[in-house]
């Protein structure tokens, strides 16, 4: 009985190996404009780390220990520091925004590049099938690009 089972699902795996070798085709790559809702995840994670560094540094940690100060002092210390770390984070999160300049010049870089190949692939006239069939997925890409597909 076990042996049947152990047969089936090797086969099974077999199955599904060919089927994602043979059968299945790697997604076009898309850039996005942005993160998107990702931001407001990474920026919810960011505020929880804080929360959890002081709990552990006031509350757990042994370096206010070493300061003598009472329990009360503990969790006012740990209140007062989570909110100045949160309040500079999320200015650090206003100042930078959703577009960094670094972002945008590689984006514009890349699409002068774009740009450029695209036009010496049209220009050649002499091209063989192999540079043709270059030529036709170079605008694929870029009607996929242009229409965001």
């Amino acid at each position: 009985d076990r042996g049947v089972i152990f047969f089936y699902n090797m086969l099974e795996l077999r199955i599904d190996a060919i089927k994602m070798i043979h059968f299945s085709r790697r997604p076009l790559c898309r850039p996005a404009q942005n993160i998107g809702p990702w931001r407001y995840i990474f920026v919810l994670l960011t505020i929880f780390a804080v929360i959890t560094n002081a709990y552990i540094v006031f509350i757990i940690g042994d370096t206010v220990d070493e300061m003598q100060i009472g329990e009360a002092a503990r969790w006012k210390a740990f209140i007062v520091m989570q909110y100045i770390a949160i309040f500079c984070i999320l200015c650090v999160f206003a100042l930078v925004g959703t577009h960094p300049v670094s972002a945008s010049k590689i984006k514009a870089k890349r699409e002068a590049l774009s740009n450029r190949a695209f036009q010496k692939a049209v220009t050649d006239k002499s091209l063989s099938a192999e540079d043709k069939i270059k030529r036709e997925k170079m605008r694929e890409r870029e009607a996929i690009l242009q229409h965001k597909i």
